[in-house]
């Protein structure tokens, strides 16, 4: 198939667009419109104990590793999906919270968690680990 194309990017470069741009922009709106919602409270808590705390986040987080799993459009190993589940807890509670809210003068309350809930968070994409390692094998 011929390319008619004036600029012309690589397969990496097209990945990684979609890998450090389009999923972490993606998720920063997806959190901002998710806590917007007056009909539904996403900060109910379902469980809690000393170690980890679920809510609605904590399915959200589930939703979204099996639709990565699911529907990335490039070969998807089980390092590449952790890598995109660290660095998510990494924009959620390092990279907002200092460096973007106080800039911006925007009150986002979803950024920020406790120890608590980002041990659920980062137990969340285990379900989603088991179906890619079956899905590659």
């Amino acid at each position: 198939m011929e390319n008619n194309s004036i600029i012309s990017y690589s397969k990496n470069i097209k990945k990684n667009i979609i890998d450090f741009f389009l999923l972490p922009l993606m998720g920063i709106f997806i959190v901002i419109y998710l806590s917007n919602l007056k009909y539904i409270n996403i900060k109910y808590i379902f469980y809690n104990n000393n170690y980890i705390l679920i809510d609605y986040w904590f399915f959200i987080h589930i939703f979204n590793a099996f639709i990565g799993v699911l529907f990335y459009p490039y070969k998807l190993s089980i390092k590449k999906l952790w890598f995109f589940v660290i660095g998510w807890e990494i924009i959620e509670n390092i990279i907002m919270p200092e460096l973007v809210i106080p800039n911006i003068n925007y009150n986002i309350c979803n950024f920020r968690e406790s120890i608590k809930d980002i041990t659920g968070d980062l137990i969340a994409p285990i379900p989603a680990t088991l179906l890619l390692y079956y899905k590659n094998n």
